[in-house]
């Protein structure tokens, strides 16, 4: 049976990452690091017909996450697949995700039927649907209710009335739920009890305060000997360890101590997918012991890492600065039957710089750049551009993931429809987003110093994949100017640095006008542009859109006890992730780029020229941060230039 056709950018393009990553031995390697085979004079000749594009607005996950649109031909399938004999397909959960309304259900569905066509794309879903550890939850079959909601206790009535309400916000939902005697949750019927927890399970924001509510929940099903399902308990291992940005000690601890009480008080074995959450917990915490311990408890199991434990693992070995390591763990990710796409391809790039290869991640990146010249030129390579590149960075990162997810299923056709698998893959753009750059800016910016590269890196970002620069560019560039402006015969000269410093003036006061004639839209201007290598310049005008909201306050009333239950101060993760999303969507004078704007200073200019940027700074600053940010920036100012004695 001939071999499906395979797009050359998609091959020339895992050519190079399986000749570069596989591992030393090569008696066993997987089908995808063959060398690339020539299309035959059929596959060249074969008229294949392009798909009805599918709607933007249909596979969208809110009115601002970037849609998984289907375009260009569909990788036709020469012969019909064939399951094995022995092999059971389970058409009535096929039926129940197909008629689903879930965003993942969507998606997957879009997904398999635009690059499979009607026919084959069906086979493929009951497939890897038929699958009992399958990563994409399908809605059980309706159960009758069991019990009725007590309407006569006091809150009862009001809660379900606001669960019924799409637009109640979490913390008016839960400020009801308080309202109920008690434990809350044995006044309400099964149905409502599943309704709130999924509600809280999946928090509007990321942060102590929706972590907060839903443990709250989760106490109370304890308290009131109530069962709760296996991913309700993984949901919580990973809201307890995810409660801020940066992943420290007691996050972990916290979601050990979940775990625990699911094993214990919930009487539910661990299965992968929680084991998987707290290796990836354990790795990003430091706690690399743990990590190992993690692994072995996994396999005196006979746990499975999932695709999310696997790419978990090549970051591992990237934090371990084993390059041997992150090759294997790659090759590993492609034996098991794992889709690579852009994510995968960041975490490898990242993983090898860490461990000393950052040439080869260089390559690995022009490389991609060049599928994204090839998929731009060429129709007939174009398949599934996913998700769009967004100035929403935030909704980005969100919709790649829960694209993920629906990859992971994938790998169940690795053995039984390999035909179908391998044209998934080839569907796969793998060219550079927003993540890519930030990988390598910062590699730039931070270690080797090479302010050329780090500019050429912009504008190809810019000009040629046209990802708008957010706050964090900036970041990044003030913090390149304070690591390297002292050296000798450096690039990063002090009057680079003041002509930075009015480039992001120019940004920041182009966002705030902006925002003050539309409150929603950011129309910034300002754009990076060396027309020289000793002129920083502004460049072409580009209008980018983001949304500027700003994060709610947690309520003052579960300030304490969240404290107590988090061990430390509780604003202190709510702001991080306020700084990480503003810097990743807008321009705006925070403490994090100021405090990198002054150390610049001092670095490139001395004493005088900090003062003379924090007179500016002073005239900007005050009124849009915290008193915390404050006192942060102030402390820095001190150390810089501490008062003179008289």
């Amino acid at each position: 049976m001939p071999r499906p056709f395979l797009p050359p950018t998609a091959i020339r393009l895992q050519t190079t990452l399986n000749s570069a990553l596989c591992t030393d031995s090569t008696d066993d390697r997987s089908e995808y690091n063959d060398t690339p085979y020539p299309e035959t004079d059929g596959q060249r000749n074969t008229k294949r017909k392009r798909p009805k594009y599918i709607r933007e607005g249909d596979y969208r996950s809110d009115k601002r996450s970037p849609a998984v649109i289907v375009k260009g031909p569909k990788h036709g399938l020469q012969s019909k697949g064939t399951l094995p004999q022995e092999f059971n397909v389970d058409d009535l959960t096929y039926n129940r995700a197909k008629h689903a309304n879930t965003e993942e259900s969507k998606l997957l569905f879009g997904l398999y039927l635009g690059v499979l066509g009607k026919a084959e794309g069906t086979t493929s879903l009951k497939v890897v649907l038929s699958n009992p550890q399958r990563e994409v939850l399908v809605p059980s079959r309706p159960c009758k209710q069991a019990g009725n909601d007590d309407l006569d206790a006091n809150g009862v009535s009001h809660l379900i009335s606001l669960l019924n309400q799409e637009d109640c916000g979490d913390q008016e939902l839960f400020a009801a739920y308080r309202r109920i005697p008690s434990p809350g949750v044995s006044y309400l019927s099964s149905k409502t009890r599943g309704k709130l927890l999924h509600r809280f399970a999946k928090p509007e924001r990321k942060g102590r305060t929706g972590v907060f509510y839903y443990l709250t929940l989760v106490d109370d099903m304890c308290d009131a000997s109530l069962e709760m399902s296996p991913s309700l308990w993984t949901a919580a291992i990973h809201l307890a360890g995810k409660s801020a940005s940066t992943v420290k000690r007691e996050d972990l601890d916290a979601a050990i101590g979940v775990w625990r009480r699911m094993e214990h008080e919930g009487n539910i074995s661990s299965s992968s997918v929680a084991f998987n959450i707290l290796f990836d917990l354990a790795i990003k915490s430091g706690q690399f012991r743990v990590a190992e311990r993690i692994i072995a408890d996994m396999k005196k199991r006979k746990a499975k890492f999932s695709r999310f434990g696997r790419v978990a693992q090549i970051f591992f070995n990237g934090l371990k600065g084993n390059a041997r390591g992150v090759r294997r763990a790659y090759d590993d990710f492609i034996k098991a039957g794992e889709v690579v796409d852009t994510v995968v391809l960041n975490c490898v790039i990242a993983s090898l710089i860490r461990s000393g290869e950052a040439k080869l991640a260089e390559i690995m990146y022009e490389r991609m750049k060049e599928a994204h010249e090839r998929l731009k030129k060429n129709t007939s390579e174009k398949a599934v551009m996913y998700p769009l590149p967004s100035q929403d960075y935030s909704a980005y990162r969100k919709a790649s993931k829960r694209l993920g997810r629906v990859l992971g299923m994938t790998s169940y056709l690795h053995d039984k429809l390999p035909d179908h698998h391998r044209a998934l893959q080839a569907a796969m753009p793998l060219t550079p987003d927003a993540k890519t750059f930030h990988i390598l800016l910062s590699y730039h910016a931070h270690v080797t110093g090479d302010l050329g590269r780090f500019l050429s890196l912009l504008s190809e970002m810019e000009g040629t994949l046209s990802i708008p620069s957010h706050g964090m560019v900036y970041i990044l560039l003030f913090q390149g100017f304070a690591i390297h402006g002292s050296k000798k015969n450096t690039r990063w000269t002090y009057p680079r640095l003041q002509r930075a410093w009015l480039s992001f003036l120019r940004a920041v006061r182009d966002y705030d006008a902006s925002i003050q004639t539309k409150p929603r839209t950011v129309n910034r201007k300002a754009r990076f542009a060396w027309s020289t290598e000793t002129s920083f310049l502004e460049g072409k005008e580009q209008e980018t859109q983001a949304t500027a909201e700003e994060v709610e306050e947690a309520e003052e009333e579960f300030k304490e006890e969240a404290n107590r239950i988090f061990h430390g101060t509780f604003n202190d993760a709510r702001e991080e992730l306020e700084d990480e999303w503003k810097y990743e969507n807008s321009v705006y004078l925070g403490r994090t780029v100021i405090i990198a704007c002054l150390r610049a200073f001092f670095t490139c200019g001395g004493r005088s020229a900090v003062l003379g940027v924090w007179e500016q700074i002073d005239q900007l600053w005050q009124g849009n941060l915290k008193q915390r940010d404050i006192d942060a920036v102030r402390a820095v100012l001190r150390e810089l230039v501490p008062p003179r004695c008289n």
